[in-house]
């Protein structure tokens, strides 16, 4: 009886994984279908995310003219500027860039 219980978990789990898997894809194909009708908005969250990045980077980097910040203080800059004078879709990507793991500064 417990072998057919893993089974089964086991199973659901399986088509559970393929139903998330095809639903990724739909959303894909459909982003993709959308990005190529509007060229203007194409690429749109790529060059948001590089944005991200250059922001972050450019704050917690060393410069001529001064000491670099530091990642916790560029980030929470970041946080608090949301908005302005960052874009809340820039400080979106750049916390989801950094949750990922993602973000080199």
């Amino acid at each position: 009886m417990r072998e057919a219980a893993e089974r089964v978990a086991k199973a659901e789990s399986a088509a559970s994984e393929a139903v998330t898997r095809g639903f990724q894809k739909t959303v894909d194909a459909l982003a993709y279908v959308v990005a190529a009708r509007d060229p203007y908005s194409a690429g749109h969250e790529a060059r948001v995310a590089e944005l991200a990045v250059s922001i972050g980077e450019a704050m917690a980097h060393h410069r001529p003219h001064r000491e670099g910040l530091g990642k916790d203080f560029a980030l929470e800059e970041i946080r608090q500027g949301a908005g302005a004078p960052y874009g809340p879709e820039v400080v979106k990507a750049c916390l989801r860039l950094e949750k990922n793991g993602k973000l080199a500064i």
